[in-house]
């Protein structure tokens, strides 16, 4: 998926930067949760809210697989 992609590119740069904080430097890592579908997809799943709670539900395994990461399911 060119999604999980992309996330995966967001993801490594936030994490490659440090960011100063008065004498101290901080590292943020962040998590993404990415849906898709591809042309064997059923019409009737084509649908925008079971396509967000898709990518809402890989985004909490994410978190809960350790955080700093991408999980991508399909529909």
């Amino acid at each position: 998926l060119g999604a999980e992609r992309m996330a995966e590119r967001v993801r490594n740069s936030i994490a490659q930067r440090a960011i100063s904080v008065g004498v101290s430097e901080i590292t943020i890592t962040a998590s993404f949760g990415v849906t898709g579908v591809d042309a064997s997809t059923p019409g009737e799943k084509l649908d925008p809210e079971a396509m967000i709670t898709q990518a809402d539900f890989n985004l909490y395994q994410a978190k809960q697989e350790g955080r700093n990461r991408v999980v991508t399911r399909a529909l």
